[in-house]
């Protein structure tokens, strides 16, 4: 099956409700869970499903996902290989807008609006550096 048509399906446990962002690696969906929620729920690309390398690199973001806890952090809530083989990873549902859209549509923000954001985002690098995470990929696009 492929990855564009999991939507209205259920992939372990979750019923995928829609795409919201894809990038190197994955695609990343709404989904409900009967526990857990609203989730987004990251599933490695097909074409990655067999790489041993980008399996072990998938499980461990989940994992270091899971070791970290701050507000401004979402946290991982289930990961794991469903019986369709498909590796997925269930973090908290962010709710709110992408910086970089945000930031384009309100224009240059105000100094003390910037002040508080990357205050937000310098407590969670700490965070995760406090359990011996560095993020490898923070960029705008990756912060809500």
């Amino acid at each position: 099956m492929a990855i564009e048509t999991l939507v209205g399906t259920t992939l372990a446990g979750y019923t995928v409700r829609g795409k919201v962002g894809e990038g190197g690696t994955a695609t990343v969906f709404r989904a409900d869970h009967p526990t857990h929620g609203t989730v987004a729920l990251k599933v490695l690309r097909e074409k990655l499903q067999h790489d041993k390398t980008a399996v072990a690199r998938f499980l461990r973001e989940a994992q270091f996902g899971a070791r970290v806890e701050h507000a401004n952090i979402v946290r991982t809530l289930d990961y794991g290989q469903s019986d369709s083989d498909r590796y997925y990873l269930a973090i908290e549902w962010a709710g709110g807008e992408i910086l970089d859209k945000y930031a384009e549509k309100s224009g240059p923000l105000p100094c003390k609006e910037v002040a508080a954001i990357m205050a937000q985002i310098c407590g969670a690098v700490q965070a995760a550096h406090d359990v011996g995470i560095v993020h490898r990929d923070l960029k705008p696009e990756n912060i809500m």
